[in-house]
């Protein structure tokens, strides 16, 4: 399957924001797809099931992105 279709079934089926980061991580670290990509499919995946106030990731890599939004929403 697709990295892009894995991600986005990723998102359809997990429980909540937790979740599906630790599983898109899973797969983002053995991907073929480049970070611009990745990152966006992060930002559809972290806000399919609940919508949730993301900070400005423009220009940042996965993994950053992935941290940067971490952060934001932990007290």
């Amino acid at each position: 399957m697709d990295d892009r279709v894995s991600i986005i079934v990723m998102a359809q089926e997990s429980q909540n924001f937790f979740s599906f980061v630790k599983d898109f991580c899973r797969l983002a670290v053995t991907s073929t797809l480049d970070d611009e990509s990745l990152s966006t499919l992060f930002w559809i995946g972290a806000t399919f099931n609940h919508p949730i106030d993301l900070p400005d990731t423009t220009g940042l890599d996965w993994r950053e992105t992935v941290i940067r939004c971490l952060e934001s929403i932990m007290p």
